[in-house]
């Protein structure tokens, strides 16, 4: 990709990045990383996951909990959507009608 966006939301080519940033997605949010093609030409992909901070066990189970009791409580919430309108993936995302809410996890 040739366009990314930038922590405070901006989109830049790739040719005008700072090596020192760190660069996100436009699309999914993810982090992307910086490559160079053979020619010389800079773009960006997508992390892969091996290389990604893994979740703990302890994390990704109180995700899970947390999404459960709060659906055995009636809210509409699910677990890792990707919310376009903040360019995110939160934890969980509850929602009621027109409202909605983004959850991190901290264990």
């Amino acid at each position: 990709m040739n366009i990314v966006r930038t922590k405070t939301g901006e989109l830049i080519h790739a040719t005008q990045i700072k090596e020192d940033e760190v660069y996100f997605c436009p699309e999914c949010g993810e982090e992307v990383t910086k490559k160079v093609s053979r020619n010389g030409v800079v773009f960006f992909s997508h992390i892969p996951k091996k290389h990604r901070q893994e979740e703990t066990i302890a994390h990704q189970e109180g995700k899970h909990l947390l999404l459960e009791s709060l659906k055995s409580h009636g809210f509409h919430a699910e677990l890792e959507p990707y919310v376009s309108s903040i360019e995110q993936i939160p934890d969980i995302v509850v929602t009621e009608g027109e409202r909605a809410w983004c959850i991190e996890y901290q264990s």
